[in-house]
């Protein structure tokens, strides 16, 4: 919790949800952000496409998110649409920046082999980048990757091989 608000104060950009301070409770605490309306990226552009949505400015705008995070020497390290949230003017936010310190705390679909430890366990920026590819995929596709797997287990096994999800057909002119 300390390590996730103390990341969270420093993360000051326009794609990245906003801190507004933490709530001092027994036993525990709690975060505040202000409310997203439109709740995760893969609900909102689930529900959305029908609207043809400009989906390239949501993308756009969490690469530029995280271009802002690796510039300050940090690591989300659990990025996927469910940690994408939208606002009421449909605006990307980054968010939950507890960095897992282990692969047991995270989940599996957006992650490539070195966060499991197996061929490195420092996290680097690439892993970011894999897993930006990887909600591009959602957010283009609707698709969770590795949608076909259920267990985390079995993904791991198939980031460990080297298999990605595979190119999905899309319509382009949701894209503008």
């Amino acid at each position: 919790f300390y390590k996730e608000a103390l990341t969270w104060q420093f993360l000051r950009h326009p794609n990245i949800l906003p801190l507004r301070g933490v709530l001092k409770g027994q036993p525990h605490f709690a975060m505040v952000s202000e409310w997203m309306k439109n709740g995760n990226i893969r609900g909102f552009v689930m529900r959305a496409r029908r609207t043809r949505i400009g989906l390239n400015s949501y993308l756009t705008g969490v690469a530029r998110g995280l271009i802002y995070m690796h510039g300050r020497g940090f690591i989300h390290g659990d990025l996927k649409g469910v940690n994408i949230l939208v606002d009421s003017k449909a605006n990307a936010y980054i968010a939950d920046f507890g960095l897992p310190s282990d692969s047991t705390t995270a989940s599996s679909s957006g992650r490539e082999p070195k966060i499991f430890g197996f061929v490195n366990s420092r996290r680097a920026e690439p892993s970011d980048c894999d897993a930006l590819r990887m909600v591009m995929y959602e957010v283009l596709s609707g698709l969770v990757p590795l949608y076909r797997q259920h267990e985390d287990d079995h993904i791991r096994v198939k980031i460990l091989r080297g298999e990605r999800p595979k190119r999905p057909h899309l319509n382009l002119s949701l894209l503008f």
